[in-house]
This record gives structure tokens, sequence and C-alpha cells, in this order.
């Protein structure tokens, strides 16, 4: 019986101290912002969204616009990270290249300077070879190796 007990213990221990880590990065939340400029690359970041685990959602519009001239938009949850392995694992329903860690600028002063992942579908040549939080990740980046 003794053992029964301490086995329930270990299995409770494991649900409760997190066996599996949960994520929300991608999932769709509200920023807030409406992209009246139509502008190509804009971004907005609300940094205290209550439906994202780590408070974070963004606004994303497309850096290039389609052939019938549509800027396309995102919003999703996201997270700080610190490199692009942080932002594994999120849902690319949405994105499909994928998270990437990228530095914040002035899009949000809460966040300025941090890093969080991106959807990089929706990023910048500049954002990728330039702004990721860490340099490894630009320097392994095919798109950012090209002669």
């Amino acid at each position: 019986m003794k053992k029964l007990i301490t086995l329930a213990f270990i299995i409770s221990a494991a649900a409760v101290f997190g066996a599996c880590e949960e994520t929300d990065l991608g999932r769709y939340c509200v920023v807030g912002f409406d992209n009246e400029s139509g502008l190509e690359g804009v971004k907005a970041i609300n940094a205290e969204a209550p439906e994202c685990l780590d408070r974070i959602c963004v606004f994303q519009a497309s850096p290039v616009t389609t052939e019938d001239s549509e800027i396309e938009t995102i919003q999703y949850c996201s997270k700080k990270c610190g490199s692009d392995g942080d932002c594994s694992g999120g849902d690319k329903s949405n994105c499909s290249s994928g998270f990437i860690c990228i530095r914040i600028g002035e899009e949000s002063e809460d966040l300025n300077s941090k890093c969080i992942c991106e959807c990089r579908d929706f990023l910048t040549a500049k954002d990728v070879c330039q702004n990721r939080c860490k340099t490894g990740d630009s320097d392994k980046d095919d798109a950012c190796n090209q002669d």
C-alpha cells in the first residue's frame, strides 16, 4: 500500500510541476490595433494581454504585399525568449515558417530592447538578419548568409 501511495504522489507531482511544458505561442489574441494605415511591415504589441500566458499579444502586417495588393495580418500570443530555440513548438496554423526570437524596439515601451518570439512569415529581412536576439541564430540562418 505504501508503494502505491508513493507512486500516486510521484504522478501527481509530475502533473503539478509541469511534466509537459504549456505554451500558447501562436494562438489568436487581440492586440486592439487597427491597421488603418495600410502600411507593410507594421507591428503593434499589447504587453498586457490577459488571454495570453505571458501577457504578450503581437499584431503584424506582412512585409510585402501580395499579388492582389492585400496586406495580410496576424495577431497571436507570444512570449519572451533568449534564442530561437525558445520559440519552438508554437501553433503554426497561421505562421507556416515558425517563430524566431527578435529584439523589440520602440514598438513597445514595456518590452523595448527585450526579445520575444515573432512569426517569421511577417518579418522583414532586417528583422530576420539584424534584430535576432542571439547573434548565432542569424549566423546559422540561410536567409542571412547569401552572397
